[in-house]
């Protein structure tokens, strides 16, 4: 804990662990802003590391009932792992569109002003010249 600080570390820790790593139920606890929680966070590795390790419990939860829902054949959670799981296999949903009749395209440059020269006195569609250390185009 250094100078200024209002809680200790340990203190922290043992409110996010309470709370299963939730930030914002972990300052209640403790009685003070989210933010105050996520500034500890940035300034003490052992806080972040608290929060990283209690999401990742709770994200392997997840996992496990996801496995569950699987072995049960639940078509969602089935349909849920091949879109998000499987997708380096194939199982990417594609979203297909077609065109019917003429498509037209117009073309607009920003930052052009009307007459062709842009912002900075420079035609339109010409390249700036190069300056002494970019040299010249060979």
């Amino acid at each position: 804990m250094t100078r200024g600080d209002k809680f200790t570390t340990g203190q922290v820790i043992t409110a996010l662990e309470m709370t299963q790593g939730m930030v914002h139920l972990a300052a209640d606890a403790l009685h003070c802003s989210h933010q105050t929680i996520y500034n500890y966070a940035k300034k003490y590795k052992c806080v972040q590391a608290a929060i990283d390790h209690n999401r990742g419990t709770m994200l392997d939860t997840a996992e496990l009932a996801l496995r569950s829902a699987i072995l049960a054949g639940e078509h969602w959670a089935i349909a849920f792992a091949l879109r998000t799981l499987g997708k380096d296999r194939g199982y990417v949903e594609r979203q297909e569109q077609q065109q019917v009749g003429p498509v037209v395209l117009r073309v607009v440059r920003e930052g052009v002003k009307p007459g062709g020269a842009k912002p900075n006195g420079a035609l339109a569609g010409t390249a700036p010249a190069p300056t002494e250390d970019q040299g010249t185009p060979g």
